[in-house]
């Protein structure tokens, strides 16, 4: 097994661990950036990632509790999201999707995404 699908795997063990911890919780985990763009190469444990990133569905700081009692170190020094060290892994817990300090248009952007995925739960619940 190569360095890349070694790194993968761990990160997939923690992501499962992860989306399980929180679910318990009733919290909805997104993974998104690396882990997902992953899916679209030809050998998806082949794609480099640095770090886990998530998206808790607005609920970051209860998720950010669940972690620290689970044992995880918790980084609350960033304005985009926190960052919790666990298993050996660096998880980015977004608050926001893009850079939204003094910027409208980015503002704009994260409302527009923020609407969608409120709207993409609702009608799932619907289904």
């Amino acid at each position: 097994m190569s360095l890349y699908e070694q790194r993968s795997s761990s990160q997939k063990k923690v992501i499962a661990e992860l989306v399980n911890i929180w679910a318990s919780e009733g919290i909805k985990t997104m993974i998104f950036k690396g882990q997902s763009n992953a899916s679209l190469y030809p050998v998806p444990d082949h794609r480099a990632s640095g770090d886990i990133d998530c998206w808790l569905s607005g609920d970051a700081e209860k998720g950010d509790d669940i972690m620290a009692r689970h044992g995880a170190v918790v980084d609350f020094k960033w304005y985009r999201h926190s960052k919790i060290s666990f298993r050996g892994e660096t998880i980015e817990n977004h608050r926001v999707f893009t850079h939204t300090r003094g910027n409208k248009r980015n503002k704009l952007m994260e409302k527009n995404m923020r609407m969608k995925l409120f709207m993409r739960r609702s009608l799932s619940r619907r289904s």
